[in-house]
């Protein structure tokens, strides 16, 4: 099945690593999608770890299929008043 991660960075191994013909990338990822929230419409995305820690991988982007968009949910106060008007 597919899963949701978060690209934190993409990049290429220097020439002394090897010649690796396709960029990398550094993935955070999310928990299977479990929980449809009626309120606003949307599956909530929660982070996965592993001891506390973001669980993360790098994988070469040919593997990635398709983008989706993550919308944060604020916690209220979180977000700043000036930034509303």
């Amino acid at each position: 099945g597919l899963c949701i991660t978060e690209i934190h960075v993409i990049f290429k191994l220097p020439h002394h690593l090897g010649n690796y013909p396709h960029p990398l990338a550094y993935f955070h990822w999310f928990k299977p999608l479990s929980h449809f929230d009626r309120n606003v419409g949307m599956f909530l995305a929660t982070c996965s770890t592993q001891q506390h820690l973001p669980s993360t991988t790098i994988i070469p982007i040919c593997h990635l299929i398709q983008p989706c968009h993550l919308v944060p949910r604020f916690l209220n106060g979180a977000v700043n008043p000036c930034w509303i008007q």
